[in-house]
């Protein structure tokens, strides 16, 4: 019960940055790649490491990958690891969502995308 609440309190807070520190890394003049269901679809597919979690050890990753024309997702990079568990988690997340590909001028374009994500314990 108690593992249940803290991953609920874990994801609510992983939305809060995901919203606020999202951002396309290429082409200024661009509509954003953007997670089918929004970025509480990709809060949702982010799971507390367990070990992490009984340890009440916290973390941050950040990721930075490409979103092609197609939404899928290639190119996956850790830019600021937080240990394996929670760079593994944080893949996934990305990994099991869909994606709406990035846009200019109506056209569908490739753009490399970095998203945060922070594990804390509250």
């Amino acid at each position: 019960m108690i593992t249940r609440t803290l991953k609920k309190i874990m994801l609510i807070t992983l939305l809060s940055v995901i919203g606020l520190y999202a951002k396309p890394m290429e082409l200024a003049s661009v509509t954003p790649p953007r997670p089918v269901g929004g970025f509480q679809t990709v809060q949702d597919r982010a799971q507390y490491p367990v070990q992490a979690l009984e340890s009440r050890f916290e973390s941050n990753v950040l990721l930075s990958f490409r979103v092609e024309k197609t939404g899928t997702v290639s190119h996956i990079k850790i830019i600021e690891s937080g240990g394996s568990h929670f760079d593994k988690s944080a893949i996934n997340a990305v990994m099991r969502t869909e994606w709406i590909p990035a846009s200019h001028n109506n056209q569908n374009v490739p753009i490399r995308f970095e998203l945060p994500f922070k594990f804390n314990v509250e």
